[in-house]
């Protein structure tokens, strides 16, 4: 008796079968039977319980998807229910002429393409993402501060040598359920310090509550100017805030903000009026995308 094991990687659209008048052994229906088998092992990996991807022109699917790598659709893709591509491996959704509807959750391993509408009634869970943006956005200051410029350029600039705060709502940056990595500042010390100042600016990530839910308002992380001599304090660098761990921003109960804390000479002499921040960035990372 022969073995015969479907390969999967491929699917022969015709093979060769014996006419009447042919020698009748093995060999003769050997290749139909391992063309069977082929096509069997392929639509099993697609379609069973295999890992290999999926393409079709047009799906619906009453129920539940799962597929095992990834899914490409030409045109439309309907599921009543949840839809899981990729599962353990990096799978990815690519709907290529049309519009994906599904009635439950979305969930892939790898990257989620639609060429048309894009609708769930749950979440997304795209592959993790990691998003580095540059903040631009109204900041407040209790005092110490002034919006200054040169030719080119325009900062919020110090005034005082006491410490004074000027603070930044990131929330219109930061989706639900996004974690929060770091926050840089560019700053630049003004010139004509002796010596660093007592109280280096520092850096801090500031959480609100907005009611009564969730963490007491305060600080997540905070950062000190890492400059180690005034040439390298003068001169336009970053403060960089990273946090030991991802914070999960709960952006529904809390106002998330970066607070900028200014230097002070603790009466020693050694700060100087004139310092500039030009700005912040913020990275996040993500995993989930909620429909509202």
């Amino acid at each position: 008796m022969s073995l015969i094991t479907g390969d999967g990687t491929t699917y022969p659209a015709s093979f060769e079968a014996p006419d009447d008048g042919d020698d009748r052994d093995a060999a003769a229906v050997l290749v139909g039977l391992e063309a069977l088998a082929d096509r069997t092992e392929h639509l099993r990996d697609r379609v069973m319980d295999g890992t290999a991807g999926v393409t079709t022109l047009e799906l619906t699917v009453v129920g539940n998807a799962a597929i095992g790598a990834d899914l490409t659709v030409g045109d439309d893709l309907s599921v009543t229910d949840n839809l899981t591509v990729g599962g353990s491996v990096l799978g990815g959704l690519d709907v290529q002429g049309g519009s994906l509807e599904v009635d439950g959750n979305v969930e892939a391993a790898g990257d989620m393409i639609a060429a048309g509408d894009a609708e769930a009634t749950g979440y997304y869970l795209p592959s993790a993402r990691t998003v580095e943006v540059v903040v631009d956005a109204p900041a407040e200051a209790d005092d110490g501060w002034i919006v200054a410029r040169s030719t080119n350029d325009f900062y919020w600039e110090t005034t005082t040598v006491l410490q004074h705060r000027l603070r930044v709502c990131l929330n219109a940056f930061i989706p639900r359920g996004a974690s929060i990595v770091s926050l840089v500042a560019r700053f630049q010390g003004a010139g004509g310090h002796t010596a660093l100042p007592t109280f280096k600016p520092q850096l801090i990530l500031y959480r609100k509550r907005v009611g009564t839910s969730g963490a007491a308002s305060g600080a997540v992380g905070s950062a000190n100017d890492p400059s180690a001599d005034t040439t390298a304090f003068q001169a336009e660098h970053d403060i960089t805030l990273t946090l030991g761990s991802p914070h999960t921003a709960t952006v529904n109960t809390h106002s998330y903000y970066a607070v900028l804390v200014s230097e002070a000479d603790g009466g020693l002499g050694d700060a100087v009026s004139g310092a500039l921040f030009q700005g912040l960035k913020l990275t996040y990372t993500y995993t989930r995308v909620d429909r509202t």
